[in-house]
């Protein structure tokens, strides 16, 4: 079962790498997220693989503006290896999409 899991989660993460290539997004597949550098820092879709009663994916948007995230860094205690790695805004596409009567999960 692991290894099934393993080869689905593979062959996901290669099929949308294909069709986000076109856009200048990158796979990293250690972390199942894919960036976009930008001017300003970078854009990053990412998937979240959980296994609860059954394998939930949840897929999440993030922006990194660096002047934002050069101030905040300022004052913060992040280690200097996870500065870099912080979003300024991020949500769920779940959250995203929610629709009022809450009636909204992947699975």
């Amino acid at each position: 079962m692991i290894q099934k899991r393993l080869l689905l989660k593979e062959r996901l993460l290669n099929s949308l790498d294909n069709a986000l290539q076109n856009d200048g997004f990158k796979l990293n597949k250690s972390a199942a997220e894919f960036t976009k550098k930008t001017i300003a820092g970078w854009c990053k879709y990412q998937i979240i693989f959980l296994e609860r009663c059954c394998w939930e994916l949840i897929p999440g948007m993030l922006v990194r503006d660096d002047t934002v995230e050069n101030i905040f860094h300022k004052t913060s205690e992040f280690s200097n290896q996870n500065k870099k790695r912080t979003p300024t805004i991020g949500i769920s596409v779940e959250n995203y999409l929610h629709d009022q009567t809450g009636n909204f999960r992947f699975f």
